[in-house]
This record gives structure tokens, sequence and C-alpha cells, in this order.
């Protein structure tokens, strides 16, 4: 029986800790559920698995395990919506048809301490750039995507540690705000890889390109630092040529 994950009061308690070290797993399941709860209340649990239930997060914390397979798990079309800061102590998965949304206005401070596993959606894009997502450990795309805000000057932003060799490519989808312009230097910085290069596989991100007024953006992984970028061009955009005026019909000449 799915317990009462939507109470304020009451206590959901898993047991002493949120590690397998003691041979315990705790696991928390919440299946066909849409609920506002408070992740303060969820506590001791290794696993928090989400099986079709649609979570919002009305605080900014959720401790669960960071060993492996353990942490948050969000699966067969769940989701779970947070404010404008929240920290997941362990582990991220969402599978594929999940999303984990984030609305900061362009200022939100989004993060999980352990690896993230993306084949559904993370989605920051809410009309303000400037939200940031931060894995402490390891991003591994298992064909899933992102959703980002990028204006002519900043962008919401992925950071992870590390990319794992073994990931699919991970589509960024990019909502343009405002008018384009010429990016400067290395371009708009969309994806950060603390470890650098070496933990950033060539394939790992990919984005079709998009405009904001004359300008066109792709994206762009710099070989020197390892993170991805958008870089602007500007379309030259001629006008149509104007057609010749028709010449009038010669007037037949009169017969005397």
């Amino acid at each position: 029986t799915t317990p009462n994950v939507s109470s304020s009061t009451a206590i959901l308690n898993g047991g002493d800790d949120v590690s397998i070290a003691d041979g315990m797993v705790d696991v928390l399941t919440v299946q066909g559920v849409t609920a506002d709860a408070l992740g303060a209340n969820w506590r001791n649990w290794e696993k928090v698995l989400l099986d079709a239930s649609a979570i919002t997060f009305t605080d900014a914390a959720l401790v669960t395990g960071s060993d492996p397979d353990m942490g948050l798990v969000v699966t067969n079309g769940g989701s779970v919506k947070v404010g404008a800061a929240f920290t997941l102590t362990g582990n991220l998965d969402l599978a594929a048809g999940t999303a984990f949304t984030g609305q900061g206005a362009g200022a939100g401070q989004f993060q999980n301490t352990a690896s993230f596993l993306n084949a559904g959606k993370l989605a920051l894009a809410d009309g303000a750039p400037g939200d940031v997502y931060t894995t402490a450990g390891t991003y591994t795309g298992k064909g899933g995507s992102v959703t980002l805000d990028a204006s002519a000057t900043t962008a919401d932003k992925l950071v992870a540690k590390a990319i794992a060799a073994d990931s699919l490519p991970t589509a960024l989808q990019i909502s343009g705000q405002g008018g384009g312009a010429l990016t400067q230097g290395k371009g708009i910085l969309v994806v950060q890889v603390t470890d650098g290069p070496a933990a950033s596989p060539a394939n790992a991100f990919t984005m079709a390109p998009f405009s904001l007024g004359n300008f066109v953006y792709k994206l762009v992984r710099d070989a020197e630092d390892g993170n991805w970028y958008l870089q602007s061009t500007e379309q030259t955009i001629t006008p149509p040529t104007k057609p010749p005026a028709p010449v009038p019909a010669a007037t037949p000449a009169a017969l005397g």
C-alpha cells in the first residue's frame, strides 16, 4: 500500500540510515500518486521509487542513497517538480518518459550529490535563462534530453563532474529568449564538465541549430576544456529580386 506521502506531519522513516553497508536496503515505493510532498518527511530510505507518480516537492531537499542502484528512481511516466532550489542527496535515475523539472526563473540552483542517469528529461526551460543543475558525480546519458533557456548572452546550464564514456547522446533542446547576437570567446556555456576534456566524450550531446533573430546557434564541444558551448553566426539575408516590369503588348497597326 502506498503511504500517505502528501501529509505535512506524517514522517515516513525507513530505518537508521541511507547506506547499504549494513546489508539492509529500505525502499519507499510511491505508485500512481499525484501529490505535493515534503522531502524532509521521507527519511532513511536507500531508494525512493516513484512509479507512475507525479510528485512536487514543496521544500528544498531529499536525502536518499548514494550506493549503486540506490537514490531517487523515477519510472513509468513519473515526474518530479521542484521550486527555485533543491538538493537531492544521492543518485538520480530518470527512466524513459519521465521528467525532473526545476522552475528557477533564471536563478534556480538544483543538484544531486552522486550520479545522474538520464533516459528521460531534465527540464530547466521556464522562460528565463540562468538556472543551473549540478551533479557532483558522473552523468550518464541514455537517450534522454535536457531542455534549456538561452538568450544572446547567457543560458541555463548542466554541470557534471564527468560524463560516462558509454553515454548515449543527450539531446539539448533550447528555448530561445529574445534577440540574437554574435557570441564572444568560446560562446555561451551550456554544459560544464569539471574533470576536463578526458571526461567529456565527443558524442555526449547533440543539438539542432536554432535561430534568434538573424543569428543561427550551433552546439560546439571545446577540445581544450571539454565544455559545451553555443556559438552563433549571422545569417546573410538577401532580399528577393524584384521581377522586371512586364512589357506591354504591341498595338496592331490599323489596316487602311
